[in-house]
């Protein structure tokens, strides 16, 4: 997502959305014409442009050209306008998607992903409960003990106080549930 610079906002437009989204600030404020000149002169610019980022920013000005239009005339939308509600639903979805995509990057940066080998697909598929350790074929003994090593300090080792525990009986394991009844009476 490109950043844009406005009045009242300067960063991602993604950002933008989340704020509007979040009603911290009116979108009838936000001039969609210059995120979209904005937009214009970054496209003139740039000689590689990624088609997905190019829809990405397509989607959300529509979406914000349509919240826009809602705010400014709203007597144009009915009280039970189910488009704008799907709408929000679909603002809120992209953003659930947005975070997913950050937090899946993260893993792969790290290098925290593991494939299974497509015999261990196939036992799945049809319903087998075959258990087995399958590593890449190209994984080394020393990159298994390296991996090992990681895990074992990325994990905490508590130690535990040592105590007796002591039995206490109460009135209510002594007496049968009968008599208790009786006697709370």
């Amino acid at each position: 997502m490109i950043n844009v610079k406005l009045e009242k906002f300067e960063g991602p437009l993604s950002l933008l959305l989340k704020i509007i989204e979040a009603e911290k600030m009116d979108i009838a404020e936000i001039s969609l014409a210059k995120i979209a000149d904005q937009y214009v002169e970054f496209i003139r610019n740039t000689s590689d442009i990624d088609p997905d980022a190019m829809a990405d920013f397509l989607v959300v000005a529509a979406k914000l050209l349509y919240l826009k239009s809602k705010a400014l005339l709203p007597y144009l939308f009915p009280v039970e306008d189910v488009e704008g509600d799907d709408l929000e639903r679909q603002l809120k979805m992209y953003r659930e998607f947005l975070e997913a995509m950050k937090h899946l990057q993260a893993r792969l940066d790290q290098k925290l992903f593991m494939f299974a080998p497509a015999e261990r697909k196939l036992w799945k598929m049809i319903g087998a409960e075959e258990k087995f350790f399958a590593p890449p074929k190209k994984l080394t003994k020393e990159e298994m003990v390296e991996v090992f090593k990681q895990f074992l300090v990325s994990k905490k080792i508590v130690k535990l106080e040592e105590e007796t525990i002591q039995h206490k009986v109460n009135i209510e394991e002594k007496f049968p549930a009968s008599v208790m009844l009786c006697w709370r009476k």
